[in-house]
Parts: structure tokens; sequence; C-alpha cells
């Protein structure tokens, strides 16, 4: 299921994916924005957040496709909402897949199913 908040509420863009079975780096990663209401419903999320680690597997072929720590506060503006931007960079070091791989099932074959877990992370790691 979508995460969007309702029919055609999130889009997605064909940079990250190819039609060609040919997996490779994408110019650019995902965008992660948190919910407004999930941000009234926990006030003390955007104080306490600093970094967001994210795994995404593609659990059809067991591949791994973007394994990474982004620290969102490096580039955060006073008063900005932390958010992970699709220019943000990975911590080096960070993860198995710092770079996002396209989504590239081969033609013809069977649908893929994917898993992207997002956790957030305080100045402890916690």
């Amino acid at each position: 299921p979508d995460m969007a908040d309702g029919k055609g509420a999130s889009r997605f863009k064909p940079t990250l994916a190819c039609k060609c079975g040919d997996w490779r780096p994408a110019p650019a990663h995902p965008e992660i924005d948190f919910k407004p209401g999930f941000l009234a419903a926990h006030p003390d999320f955007v104080g306490r957040i600093h970094k967001l680690r994210v795994h995404m597997e593609d659990k059809t072929s067991n591949k791994v496709h973007w394994d990474a720590e982004y620290d969102l506060r490096r580039f955060l503006a006073p008063g900005e909402v932390p958010r992970l931007s699709e220019t943000t960079p990975a911590v080096p070091g960070s993860g198995e897949q710092l770079r996002f791989l396209t989504f590239c099932p081969p033609e013809g074959g069977p649908a893929h199913q994917y898993e992207l877990k997002v956790t957030a992370l305080d100045n402890q790691e916690n």
C-alpha cells in the first residue's frame, strides 16, 4: 500500500526506475517528509530527531537497494522541519548501499516486492 494520504497524493519520479533490468545508482534518492498530523501528535519529535536510517530491499531478488544513514540536522536552517531531501548526502560508511539503486525488475519477469524500513534516530543514535 502507498503511504500517501489519498489516491493520487503521491508521485513516483521516473529517475528512480528503469525498464531494462540493469540496476544502477539513481541520480538521487527518494525524499521523505513527515506528515503534519504525525508531527502534531508527537510534538517532541522535531526536537529529538537527528538522523534517519533507511534500508530497502527487493524481497523478490533479495537485493539491497538502499542502506544508509542521513544527518538531518547538518543542512537544516533554523526553524525548518527536518526532512530527507533528494540531495541530502548519506553519512560516509553508514551502510552497505549508500546510493539508491533504481527499481529495475527484468522485463517480462514476475512482479517484485520491495520493503522499506525507515528509522528515526536521536543524537544518541537511539
